[in-house]
Protein backbone atom coordinates (compact mmCIF):
# COMPACT_ATOMS: atom_id res chain seq x y z
CA UNK A 1 0.00 0.00 0.00
CA UNK A 2 0.83 3.41 -1.10
CA UNK A 3 1.78 6.28 1.50
CA UNK A 4 0.53 9.71 0.70
CA UNK A 5 1.75 12.53 2.94
CA UNK A 6 -0.48 14.27 5.60
CA UNK A 7 -0.64 17.49 3.52
CA UNK A 8 -2.07 15.68 0.68
CA UNK A 9 -4.04 13.62 2.53
CA UNK A 10 -5.79 17.00 4.17
CA UNK A 11 -5.72 18.45 0.74
CA UNK A 12 -7.95 15.29 -0.16
CA UNK A 13 -10.16 15.59 2.27
CA UNK A 14 -10.90 19.38 1.52
CA UNK A 15 -11.28 18.66 -2.54
CA UNK A 16 -13.38 16.00 -1.40
CA UNK A 17 -15.83 18.14 1.03
CA UNK A 18 -16.00 20.81 -1.44
CA UNK A 19 -16.68 18.25 -4.42
CA UNK A 20 -19.31 16.55 -2.04
CA UNK A 21 -20.95 20.49 -1.22
CA UNK A 22 -21.50 21.83 -4.86
CA UNK A 23 -22.77 17.95 -6.04
CA UNK A 24 -25.26 18.13 -3.00
CA UNK A 25 -26.41 22.03 -3.94
CA UNK A 26 -26.26 21.86 -7.58
CA UNK A 27 -27.60 18.37 -8.40
CA UNK A 28 -31.25 19.46 -6.79
CA UNK A 29 -30.82 22.84 -8.44
CA UNK A 30 -30.95 21.54 -11.72
CA UNK A 31 -32.75 18.23 -11.61
CA UNK A 32 -35.60 19.36 -9.16
CA UNK A 33 -38.31 21.19 -10.48
CA UNK A 34 -39.42 24.59 -8.51
CA UNK A 35 -42.75 23.43 -8.99
CA UNK A 36 -42.47 20.08 -6.82
CA UNK A 37 -44.13 20.26 -3.25
CA UNK A 38 -41.50 21.52 -0.83
CA UNK A 39 -41.60 17.65 1.25
CA UNK A 40 -41.07 15.58 -1.84
CA UNK A 41 -38.59 17.89 -3.23
CA UNK A 42 -36.51 18.24 -0.15
CA UNK A 43 -36.83 14.26 0.31
CA UNK A 44 -35.20 13.34 -3.24
CA UNK A 45 -32.18 16.49 -3.13
CA UNK A 46 -31.77 14.85 -0.52
CA UNK A 47 -31.36 11.73 -1.77
CA UNK A 48 -29.60 13.20 -4.54
CA UNK A 49 -27.05 14.45 -2.43
CA UNK A 50 -26.35 11.67 -0.27
CA UNK A 51 -25.86 9.55 -3.20
CA UNK A 52 -23.28 11.82 -4.64
CA UNK A 53 -21.71 12.03 -1.53
CA UNK A 54 -21.47 8.03 -1.56
CA UNK A 55 -20.10 8.20 -5.28
CA UNK A 56 -17.40 10.69 -4.22
CA UNK A 57 -16.67 8.64 -1.19
CA UNK A 58 -16.37 5.66 -3.31
CA UNK A 59 -14.21 7.66 -5.74
CA UNK A 60 -11.77 8.94 -3.07
CA UNK A 61 -11.69 5.40 -0.53
CA UNK A 62 -8.20 4.63 -2.04
CA UNK A 63 -6.76 7.94 0.41
CA UNK A 64 -9.23 7.25 3.37
CA UNK A 65 -13.16 7.35 2.67
CA UNK A 66 -14.22 8.05 6.62
CA UNK A 67 -12.53 11.75 6.46
CA UNK A 68 -14.62 11.81 3.27
CA UNK A 69 -17.61 10.12 4.39
CA UNK A 70 -18.22 11.96 7.63
CA UNK A 71 -18.25 15.46 6.26
CA UNK A 72 -20.08 14.22 3.76
CA UNK A 73 -23.17 13.15 5.19
CA UNK A 74 -23.25 16.49 7.37
CA UNK A 75 -23.25 18.51 4.26
CA UNK A 76 -25.30 16.34 1.75
CA UNK A 77 -27.63 16.33 4.22
CA UNK A 78 -27.92 20.03 5.00
CA UNK A 79 -27.17 21.03 1.32
CA UNK A 80 -29.28 18.93 -0.21
CA UNK A 81 -32.27 20.90 0.81
CA UNK A 82 -30.56 24.31 0.03
CA UNK A 83 -32.07 25.01 -3.28
CA UNK A 84 -35.69 24.49 -1.93
CA UNK A 85 -35.16 28.06 -0.64
CA UNK A 86 -36.17 29.32 -4.12
CA UNK A 87 -34.34 29.95 -7.32
CA UNK A 88 -30.52 31.20 -7.30
CA UNK A 89 -28.00 31.42 -10.00
CA UNK A 90 -26.11 28.60 -10.80
CA UNK A 91 -23.11 30.71 -9.55
CA UNK A 92 -24.35 31.23 -6.40
CA UNK A 93 -25.61 27.44 -5.93
CA UNK A 94 -22.11 26.37 -6.51
CA UNK A 95 -20.15 29.34 -4.58
CA UNK A 96 -22.60 27.93 -1.15
CA UNK A 97 -21.29 24.27 -2.10
CA UNK A 98 -18.22 25.10 -2.18
CA UNK A 99 -17.78 27.66 0.93
CA UNK A 100 -20.44 25.61 2.45
CA UNK A 101 -17.86 22.45 1.66
CA UNK A 102 -14.61 23.91 2.73
CA UNK A 103 -15.92 25.31 6.60
CA UNK A 104 -17.38 21.92 7.28
CA UNK A 105 -14.16 20.15 6.71
CA UNK A 106 -12.41 22.70 8.50
CA UNK A 107 -14.77 22.56 11.74
CA UNK A 108 -13.93 18.66 11.55
CA UNK A 109 -10.70 18.83 10.81
CA UNK A 110 -10.88 21.26 14.32
CA UNK A 111 -12.86 19.22 16.23
CA UNK A 112 -10.56 15.96 15.15
CA UNK A 113 -7.04 18.30 16.33
CA UNK A 114 -9.09 19.32 19.83
CA UNK A 115 -9.87 15.16 20.28
CA UNK A 116 -6.23 13.91 19.68
CA UNK A 117 -4.28 16.26 17.98
CA UNK A 118 -2.35 15.87 14.91
CA UNK A 119 -1.62 12.45 13.65
CA UNK A 120 1.51 11.40 12.54
CA UNK A 121 3.23 8.13 11.29
CA UNK A 122 6.00 7.44 13.63
CA UNK A 123 8.74 5.23 12.11
CA UNK A 124 11.52 5.12 14.46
Amino acid sequence: MREYSPAFLRGVDYSGAMIIGVLSTLLPHLLIPQEWGMSAAMIVAMALAMGSAFLISLWLSPFGAFEIAMPGTVLSMMLGMFPMRGSESVVSVVLIGLSAGFLVQLLFHIYDLRLHGEVARNDG
